[in-house]
C-alpha cells in the first residue's frame, strides 16, 4: 500500500513539473502581442505565428523551451524578444 501511495506522488509530482510550461501557442500569442504593439516592430520581418508555434514544439523537445518561455512571457517589446532568442540559440550551441 505504501508503494503505491508513494508511486502516485511521484506522479502527481511530474505531472504537476509538465503542466507548469508554457505551451508554444500562449508563448507564441505573447508575442504577436508584442509586435502589434511595438512600434520598433516594423523594423523586423512580419511574425509567422504558425512557424514560431512548430519551432516551440520542437525545441521543446530538446529541453531549451522552459527557459526561453519563461523569458519571453515577461518581455514586452520586439527587441527584447529577439533577446530570449539569442539565449535560446546560445544553448543549443
Amino acid at each position: 500500500m505504501n508503494k503505491i501511495v508513494i508511486v502516485l506522488g511521484v506522479v502527481a509530482i511530474a505531472a504537476g513539473l509538465a503542466g507548469c510550461q508554457p505551451n508554444p501557442e500562449e508563448v507564441c500569442s505573447h508575442i504577436d502581442g508584442v509586435f502589434a504593439k511595438d512600434p520598433e516592430a516594423a523594423k523586423y520581418k512580419k511574425f509567422d505565428k504558425a512557424n514560431c508555434v512548430s519551432n516551440g514544439e520542437m525545441k521543446k523537445e530538446l529541453g531549451v523551451y522552459r527557459t526561453y518561455a519563461k523569458c519571453v512571457k515577461e518581455t514586452s517589446t520586439v527587441v527584447a524578444v529577439n533577446e530570449c532568442a539569442k539565449v535560446m540559440d546560445a544553448a543549443l550551441k
